[in-house]
């Protein structure tokens, strides 16, 4: 899959769609692509935590010491799905410096 580059810095935030817990996992409607998406166990512990932004860093941290891993065995799955979502249009990178 090509895509940006995703550095351990790079901060992110959900973007303004509409979601819903289904049976532990999260549905998005990108409504301006007239998509759904749903989100496993995983992506759902994401997307709750980019309600406000993170670093892919710490995101892989939190996968980690949720599942109880090593953050080196989480982290190319983490970027994976962070460049899925991004491509999506359902996280937006935010530029350094910004606050919100």
């Amino acid at each position: 899959m090509s895509g940006p580059l995703i550095q351990e810095s790079t901060r992110f935030r959900a973007r303004n769609h509409l979601s819903a817990d289904v049976s532990g996992e999260t549905v998005i409607l990108h409504d301006a692509e007239a998509a759904y998406y749903g989100l496993n166990s995983t992506g759902t512990l994401l997307w709750r935590q980019l309600k406000e932004p993170k670093s892919s860093g710490q995101l892989v941290r939190l996968v980690a010491e949720e599942f109880q891993l090593d953050p080196g065995v989480v982290e190319a799955d983490v970027v994976s799905v962070l460049a899925e979502m991004l491509e999506a249009g359902l996280i937006e990178v935010v530029p350094e410096g910004a606050t919100a």
